[in-house]
């Protein structure tokens, strides 16, 4: 069955993938701003799409160059099944949606800070 453009559901899904991009510019935005690095260890979380699926998860980063990021998957999606905690990932730094430092000192979370959350990596 397909969904009519103007549909509830394609609107959520619009809404969804509207914050996610106003998420990361926030938190580019922050890191800039507060002179902070993504580096080794350290936590960031991304999206994922497959078909009209998509989900936002955390990422442990094995490595971070000027312009991208490596990482492990360090969640199992709900939705999704193209990927799988402990799969390699890559995204651009403008991708990160979220950051958490290894020590977790340093937090930067959109969501959360919008409605009080504690977070779990």
């Amino acid at each position: 069955m397909r969904k009519e453009e103007g549909s509830e559901e394609n609107n959520v899904i619009d809404i969804c993938k509207k914050c996610a991009k106003d998420f990361a510019k926030h938190v580019q935005k922050k890191m800039k701003d507060d002179k902070i690095v993504a580096k080794e260890g350290d936590y960031i979380k991304i999206g994922f799409s497959q078909d009209k699926s998509s989900e936002s998860m955390w990422v442990r980063i094995t490595y971070a160059g000027n312009k991208s990021i490596r990482g492990i998957l360090n969640n199992d999606p709900m939705l999704l099944t193209n990927i799988k905690a402990g799969d390699s990932v890559i995204c651009k730094k403008e991708d990160i949606q979220a950051y958490i430092s290894k020590d977790q000192t340093v937090m930067i979370n959109p969501l959360a800070d919008m409605v009080g959350l504690e977070v779990d990596i």
